[in-house]
């Protein structure tokens, strides 16, 4: 009985999405055109918004695995970093590359345009979609919340692939709904459903945390065909019932045989920065509460709407988000931009909250205006009367949504930069900050001279900002190696690892002369320099006179006096591809 009642609701919930709350007829020349133009303002928004910003967001140290790659491949046609490469989403380092060819300069702020665009595309498509399928109002209130958060502004500005991920995610979640639901041809739902497939396979090769939305389109599918009539009604057949209790208990032995066999290890493998928040299944929550404390408050309201009032649209996107939610809270690997391409439909459930509220409250304003004026306390004129109506509900609106941190975030980044641009135009798109590194180079250079070894702890912006270097500082890194082992090759740089005092203090002994290079935000980190590695390196090595602010810079020189030099060395300097 059970699963036939289940059955009867989603299709119940199914055909009210086609009835009541019907979405407006976009289908006219007028309307076509007018949703072109609107869409094509909010572009402008948006870009405009995420350019403002785009030179004043500090470098964050990630942005380089695509960056140096991409300067290889504008250079030479490879990923190479030094002896290494970076293959990970490798048409994202193209499509980074490109954009160094197109404008001839290979510096950050051009190396975020690709993530900046997607960004920016983003809002309209979020618009375009919520347009058709739910209301004007929703569209334009979901459209206004992806443009100007500040986590979807700040990946944007961000020189990695998650942006396009969450495009390439919206277009084909977008297409699977227009197969399932515009009543077209057969022909017409298969373009829709290739086009899907081809949006998901390239979100696929950005991230693989595309396949957890796979998960959620997978329940949508599921959920979609139990309400189709014919198998409804099959359900309901008392001859099938054994059929169907058989089926269930052959699918769950199937899963329990299967699951042993799942990627579980991997879900839950963590790299070595990442393993305080491996098991806080809360994580994601209270960033939602620091970041959307308003939002957060309203979207149970989203739920019962969802499931109530905007059944299709609703459900759809509650599927989608809420599957990424808890996976993503149970995932070992944790960090905002991880959930980014499921942000758009969590907007989406707001902004039919609010379009519910704002009717709901609508006739309560006008109410009150009128007993006000009854009260003789203000007057209005008739045919302002609207006008003061709307000045109120989008007022409030405005509050609710710039009272999240979020917004109040951005809002005062618009702010900032408007005025520094202002003074300065030419800051518009100049390089993006990066601490000490670019003002503190030259003294660098000067400082370390030519070691016969040179250790660092940031591998990355040592690279761009300095040239080679001969091996790296970094437990996590250690961690990361499969199997973790000291003298391990980072396959980014090829150049070898290792994350140990006894290991580091083992290497300095085989050379006469050494540098040892951390900045001091790697150098406060366990995960890059732990304890030992620091207490080892006092041991052996003396502070670099006079010092570079914001770096740990030691020099050792003393005789060679190492048990196994020759294996090390060899190691070490061991530069040929692999």
């Amino acid at each position: 009985m059970g699963l036939i009642s289940i059955s009867d609701k989603l299709a119940d919930a199914f055909k009210r999405g086609a009835g009541e709350n019907s979405p407006p007829d976009t289908g006219t020349p007028a309307n076509q055109a007018t949703l072109a133009w609107q869409a094509l303002a909010l572009f402008a928004l948006a870009l405009l918004v995420r350019l403002l910003g785009n030179a004043s967001l500090p470098v964050h140290r990630d942005e380089f695995f695509h960056f140096l790659a991409a300067q290889s491949w504008a250079d030479n046609g490879s990923l190479a970093i030094l002896d290494g490469a970076y293959p990970r989403a490798s048409s994202y380092t193209v499509l980074t590359g490109l954009g160094f060819l197109l404008f001839d300069q290979s510096g950050l702020f051009v190396a975020r345009l690709p993530a900046l665009l997607a960004g920016a595309l983003l809002v309209p498509a979020v618009f375009v979609w919520a347009r058709r399928r739910i209301s004007p109002r929703a569209a334009w209130i979901a459209a206004l919340l992806v443009c100007f958060a500040d986590l979807m502004i700040e990946v944007s500005q961000f020189t990695r692939f998650y942006t396009l991920q969450a495009l390439f995610v919206w277009i084909g979640s977008a297409a699977v709904y227009s197969a399932l639901h515009d009543r077209k041809s057969i022909g017409t739902a298969t373009v829709w459903l290739a086009t899907a497939g081809a949006c998901f396979l390239s979100a696929l090769h950005l991230q693989v945390t595309t396949i957890i939305h796979l998960a959620g389109i997978g329940l949508y599918l599921a959920a979609y065909a139990v309400s189709r009539p014919r198998i409804s009604s099959f359900l309901a057949q008392q001859r099938y019932r054994l059929w169907l209790i058989g089926g269930a208990a052959a699918l769950l032995a199937a899963v329990i045989a299967i699951a042993p066999r799942l990627p579980f290890d991997e879900f839950r493998d963590t790299s070595y920065w990442a393993r305080e928040h491996r098991d806080d299944v809360l994580y994601y929550v209270r960033i939602f509460l620091d970041r959307f404390l308003i939002l957060t408050l309203i979207f149970p309201l989203s739920i019962w709407l969802a499931v109530s009032r905007r059944s299709r649209a609703g459900l759809f996107c509650l599927t989608l988000f809420g599957t990424a939610f808890v996976a993503h809270s149970l995932a070992g690997m944790k960090s905002f931009r991880y959930i980014i391409y499921a942000l758009p439909f969590f907007f989406v459930l707001i902004a039919i909250a609010f379009d519910f509220l704002l009717s709901a409250l609508s006739p309560v304003v006008v109410s009150m205006l009128k007993r006000a004026e009854d009260m003789r306390w203000i007057r209005i004129a008739d045919r302002s009367r609207p006008i003061v109506t709307v000045t109120i509900l989008v007022l409030g609106t405005f509050l609710a949504i710039a009272g999240n941190r979020a917004y109040a975030h951005t809002l005062k980044r618009i702010v900032i930069d408007t005025h520094r641009v202002i003074l300065n135009p030419s800051s518009f798109a100049q390089e993006p900050p990066d601490r000490s590194w670019r003002a503190a180079a030259p003294r660098l250079r000067a400082a370390i001279g030519t070691p016969s070894l040179f250790v660092v702890a940031d591998d990355m912006r040592t690279v761009h900002y300095l040239g080679p270097f001969d091996l790296l500082i970094s437990r996590s890194r250690v961690s990361d190696i499969s199997p973790p082992v000291e003298f391990g090759t980072d396959f980014r740089t090829g150049r070898r690892v290792v994350g140990s005092g006894e290991t580091l203090a083992e290497v300095a002994a085989c050379y006469p002369d050494g540098v040892i290079l951390a900045p001091a935000d790697r150098w406060e980190l366990d995960s890059a320099v732990p304890p030992d590695v620091k207490a080892a390196i006092h041991a052996f090595a003396v502070p670099v006179t006079p010092g570079v602010d914001g770096f740990h810079l030691f020099r050792w020189r003393h005789p060679v006096h190492g048990v196994r030099c020759q294996d090390i060395r060899a190691m070490i300097e061991d530069h040929s591809p692999r």
